[in-house]
């Protein structure tokens, strides 16, 4: 083994060679240097035997140099001095404190501390070179060293100016170390000339040790990846890795730089799939929590609306019981008790002020009692008959005073009936009763006909009461009807309401013609609502539509007839980009039915500038039947 004298001589004077560190090995002796301009730097020489070079290699070999000396490049060792003599080349280099092998060394096991902050500066290393031209050749764990600065150790490329040595003596591969890290089916190769993929598949190699924390045993991609997936490696590291390895495995050249590149590349794609995801899940969490909310609120709203009509229903029921209670206690009563006709003389004067008999007393209290009850109209005028058949069939002189009485109750009470009724709800079986009970003869002699006119009324009572069984309260009617100013408008619409609230009936509304789509908007909007007027006692109800570019009834620009059936269809020319909004109820607005709903679309069939839309309705609530009032004393009074 050649000793400190056989090199001394061979460097200039300003250099004084130390210690041996290394030796016989096919790279040559490496002592520590000092130099005499600058004793704080730590420096190690490398003498390497020439005599093996060929000529041709000579000059390759001295560009390699020179490149390499220019000046300090990142996580590169630097070449700070370089010469020949005597077939030895002596190189000058830093020395650093340890190398990347000493931590994968078995009595040593200790990892890096930031496994892929290392990595990543090696890779910054190896394309530094390769952007020169230069290929490592020798790219392994014991040629990475590392230094320290601060609590962080810094990673770099050594041993680079050589290279692989059998580029320039023509040989094997000898080196067993050397051997490791060759592609696999290229370890007995010539090494011939540069390889770039030679120095990524090894970087690959390398990124392997220092995921899995001990030296590499080489075997196929598929195992090398199967393994990575099981270490604790992120995801960016592992992809980085077995990039460098399947380019270098490639048959088509690449450089780390081309392959830091892709992997970027790669990386930025998938933090777009993921960042994508991330918006999809929290649109998905979003939307369902405002569903649950919105189903929640949904639920509360209904659960308050049928409380509170089971609540009106159940008051009016009760109510009209106690009504039917108090009715049938009377008739029982006066059955039970029939009332004892008055001894009377003949020769008495019927002009004196006598007490009245006990049929005249439950007469008197009978029309009292009906006065004071005008809740139960039907119930009231059954009552008088029946107390009129009593005061009658009892022989009392006085009766002949009451029958125009009796009459002008009737007719008062028969008339309030049917304009209740026709403004709350329209039943052919009950106005045909009321109808009977109008036409009954007046003939007060005669008790058959009084019989009849009662037993008409009664049974109107009994089909008044199914009614109300199955309606809602009036309150509902009456909360309705406060938002309607218009006396006429509270009459028309009044059983329009009624029905509209109980069996909450939508419209349904289909284009059939055209191209459009719903939608809001200020543009043209066009109103479907019922118009009624009065003939005398006769009032019809029809349907109608405005239309107007600010929606407002008083202003509309277009009013014209509208009538409907179900199946039926209708026209409405809009203006471009007309707009209007389809209404499943009414209660937005006083006297709205549905609004015309669609906003047109600017590609639809066009006639004189304005987009024709064709319409079909499915079905929707109508407004009341016409119906007559006779007689009537009170015609604008609401139930």
């Amino acid at each position: 083994m050649p000793d400190l004298a056989d090199y001394a001589h061979l460097l200039p004077a300003d250099l004084t060679l130390g210690e041996r560190l290394q030796g016989t090995g096919v790279y040559g002796d490496v002592f520590r240097v000092e130099q005499a301009s600058s004793s704080s730097i730590p420096l190690v020489v490398r003498f390497i035997s020439t005599k093996d070079i060929g000529d041709q290699y000579h000059e390759p070999l001295a560009q390699r140099l020179e490149l390499l000396s220019r000046g300090a490049m990142p996580h590169v060792s630097h070449i700070v001095r370089y010469g020949s003599q005597d077939n030895l080349l002596w190189v000058i280099t830093d020395q650093y404190r340890s190398r990347l092998w000493d931590k994968l060394h078995p009595h040593e096991p200790a990892l890096v501390a930031d496994v892929e902050r290392i990595f990543l500066q090696m890779v910054s290393g190896l394309e530094t070179l390769h952007d020169l031209g230069i290929s490592h050749g020798d790219m392994r764990s014991k040629n990475v060293f590392l230094s320290a600065r601060g609590e962080n150790e810094i990673a770099w490329v050594g041993d680079a100016a050589i290279g692989c040595f059998s580029w320039w003596t023509g040989s094997k591969i000898l080196e067993n170390d050397s051997l490791r890290y060759a592609i696999p089916g290229q370890e007995a190769s010539s090494a011939g000339k540069p390889d770039f993929n030679h120095d990524l598949y090894a970087l690959g190699l390398i990124g392997c040790e220092l995921v899995l924390g001990h030296s590499f045993d080489r075997s196929s991609l598929e195992a090398i990846d199967k393994q990575l997936k099981n270490s604790n490696a992120s995801y960016a590291l592992r992809q980085l890795i077995v990039l460098l390895l399947r380019r270098g495995a490639s048959k088509e050249p690449y450089r780390c730089g081309a392959v830091r590149s892709a992997w970027q590349d790669q990386m930025a794609r998938q933090r777009q799939r993921s960042t994508n995801m991330l918006r999809v899940a929290l649109a998905v969490m979003l939307l369902s929590i405002i569903s649950l909310v919105w189903v929640e609120w949904l639920t509360h709203q209904t659960n308050l609306s049928l409380e509170a009509q089971l609540r009106d229903q159940l008051d009016a029921q009760t109510k009209l019981a106690d009504k039917v209670g108090e009715l049938e206690d009377q008739v029982r009563h006066l059955r039970q008790n029939p009332p004892q006709e008055p001894s009377v003389s003949p020769a008495a004067d019927t002009t004196n002020n006598t007490e009245p008999s006990e049929a005249q007393k439950r007469w008197q209290e009978v029309v009292q009692k009906a006065e004071n009850n005008a809740s139960d109209k039907t119930a009231t005028a059954s009552d008088i008959w029946k107390a009129y058949a009593e005061l009658k069939s009892s022989s009392d002189p006085k009766v002949s005073m009451f029958p125009g009485e009796v009459r002008g109750w009737s007719d008062s009470l028969r008339d309030r009936i049917m304009n209740d009724f026709y403004r709350t709800r329209r039943d052919d079986r009950l106005a045909r009763l009321l109808n009977d009970y109008a036409r009954a003869p007046w003939d007060h002699n005669a008790k058959e006909a009084v019989d009849a006119r009662i037993d008409t009324l009664d049974q109107a009572r009994d089909e008044w009461q199914l009614w109300a069984d199955k309606s809602f309260s009036k309150s509902e009617v009456y909360e309705q009807l406060s938002l309607i100013t218009n006396q006429s408008e509270n009459e028309i619409l009044a059983g329009w309401l009624k029905d509209l609230s109980s069996t909450k009936q939508p419209w349904n509304i289909r284009l059939i013609q055209g191209e459009a789509e719903e939608g809001w908007g200020k543009y043209r909007v066009v109103r479907i609502y019922v118009d009624g007027h009065q003939q005398g006692n006769r009032y019809n109800n029809t349907w109608k539509e405005e239309t107007h570019h600010e929606y407002n009834p008083k202003n509309a620009s277009n009013t014209m007839p509208f009538a409907w059936e179900p199946g039926q269809t209708f026209g409405l020319s809009l203006e471009q980009n007309g707009y209007a909004y389809n209404a499943n109820m009414i209660y937005n607005a006083p006297f709205d039915g549905a609004l015309a709903l669609w906003k047109a679309n600017a590609a639809g069939k066009t006639q004189n500038g304005l987009s024709v839309l064709k319409f079909q309705i499915l079905n929707c609530p109508g407004p009341p039947s016409p119906y007559e009032i006779e007689n009537s004393s009170d015609p604008t009074r609401s139930p």
